[in-house]
Formats: C-alpha cells, sequence, structure tokens
C-alpha cells in the first residue's frame, strides 16, 4: 500500500523513472529483441520503475526548467545511451563475423539478424547468438540492469548533459570494441592468409589443377574447422569482452552530466 501511495503521489516522478527504463529496454542487448513484444517490454519497464521508486521517496519535489515533456526526453534518451553503449559489443562480434565471411566465400550469404532485423552475414549471426547465451549465462543482463539503477547517481533524473568528452568516450569505447572484434577473427584470418599461400605454391607447382575448383572448398572446409576448434576459446573472449563492455557502460554515465 505504500509503494501505491507513493505511485499516485509522484506520478511525476514515476513518469520519469519509467522514461529512463524504456530508452533502456528499447536499445539493450537481449531486452531490445524484436521477439519479445513491445508490451512485456513496456510492463517491465512498469516493474522495474515501481521498484526504483521507493529510492527517492524523500527525494523533494522536481522542478524541470525546461517542463516535464524536455525532463522525460531527457530521461528517455539517458537510457537509450546506455543500452547504446552496450550494444556495440555484439555489432563487434558481428563485425568479426563479417570479415570471417569474406575471407571464407560467404559474403553473399545473408541471414535476417533477430537482434536488429537487419541482414547479416551468416557466421556473423552465429556468433551473435553464441555470445547472446554467453551473455545470458554469465548475468550480462542483470549486470546492465544493475548499471542503470547506478546511472541515478551519476546521471540526476532530468540531468542528461553529455558534453564533448562523453563524445570521446562513446569514439574510444567504439574503437576498442571494433578492434576486440577484429582480435577475434584474426586466428581464422591467418590461418586462411597461410592456405592462400599454400594453394598459391601448389598452383605454380602443378598449373593443371583449377585453383578456384579446388581451392575455394578447400578454404572454407579448413576455415570452418577451425572456427569449430576455437570455440572454446571465443567462451574465455566473450568473458573478457562482457566485462570490457560493463567498464565502459559504469565509465561513460558520469559524463553523461558533468559537473560545474
Amino acid at each position: 500500500m505504500d509503494r501505491l501511495e507513493l505511485f499516485l503521489g509522484r506520478l511525476d516522478l514515476f513518469l520519469l523513472l519509467f522514461s529512463r527504463w524504456t530508452g533502456l529496454l528499447a536499445t539493450a542487448p537481449v531486452f531490445s529483441h524484436r521477439l519479445i513484444p513491445v508490451q512485456v517490454r513496456v510492463a517491465l519497464a512498469v516493474v522495474f520503475s515501481l521498484i526504483a521508486l521507493p529510492l527517492f521517496a524523500g527525494e523533494p519535489a522536481l522542478a524541470f526548467p525546461g517542463g516535464l515533456a524536455l525532463a522525460v526526453i531527457r530521461e528517455l534518451l539517458t537510457g537509450m545511451l546506455v543500452g547504446f553503449v552496450a550494444s556495440l559489443l555484439f555489432s563487434a562480434i558481428a563485425f568479426a563475423g563479417e570479415l570471417l565471411d569474406i575471407d571464407l566465400g560467404f559474403a553473399v550469404v545473408n541471414v535476417l539478424d533477430p537482434l536488429s532485423s537487419q541482414p547479416v552475414p551468416m557466421l556473423g549471426s552465429l556468433l551473435q547468438i553464441l555470445a547472446l547465451l554467453f551473455y545470458l549465462g554469465m548475468d550480462g543482463h542483470h549486470s546492465l540492469l544493475l548499471a542503470l539503477l547506478e546511472s541515478y547517481q551519476a546521471v540526476p533524473i532530468a540531468g542528461l548533459s553529455p558534453g564533448p568528452d562523453f563524445t570521446q568516450h562513446l569514439v574510444r569505447a567504439a574503437g576498442e570494441i571494433f578492434r576486440a572484434g577484429f582480435l577475434l577473427a584474426s586466428p581464422v584470418l591467418a590461418a586462411l592468409f597461410l592456405a592462400t599461400v599454400a594453394l598459391a605454391l601448389v598452383g605454380r607447382a602443378v598449373p593443371q589443377m583449377n585453383l578456384f575448383i579446388v581451392g575455394l572448398p578447400a578454404k572454407t572446409g579448413a576455415g570452418l574447422l577451425l572456427l569449430a576448434l576455437l570455440i572454446p576459446v571465443y567462451t574465455t573472449a566473450f568473458a573478457g569482452l562482457f566485462d570490457q563492455i560493463h567498464r565502459q557502460v559504469l565509465d561513460s554515465l558520469p559524463l553523461m552530466a558533468p559537473g560545474p
């Protein structure tokens, strides 16, 4: 009953909390999955807002210099930025898969990515699914929810004011994540390069061999075999990437509302 009375007495505060949680659920990994109905996301935003509401029970009446509508937009953008930083990880993994597809001969084969509803390379989709499973297994989605709760300390309600430092941090974070995506693909890329060199030498030694017919299936088979053998290694790499993206999210929060 206390929570209900607090909700009825502070509808403006609830609306602002609801806006930040809605922004997160619209862009964050797992929660933004297109197979999750919008009604479910809205219900989750309401539940999370009600859970967070007692944390602000002692807050004085809020003043909105630009009006309540502007405060709602700021809260919505705050949640979306937090979710966007977390989603960079899966974009990097898709980038690694695209690099592999080019060398393995799958560049013309695309599948529909359920996260973004966009066509993505086949191996990129496979790596994203594996990463998503490990993300759930490591409670990465729980860490993201806790990070949004912590964001209220770094970014007060309606206090979003990102400056140049936040933009630079976001660019650096994207660069580091995509560098990690290239490192994910580098073992297979290096092996395929050596296979290409070996095939070239064989072609010089045996000119009668049609390298296009023999070489492409050989490279594809060797690349897929190596990729299968590297999956246990990728589990360790994914764990490091999840820790890195979690740090990037926490580091970005103070930069969204720089002090005077």
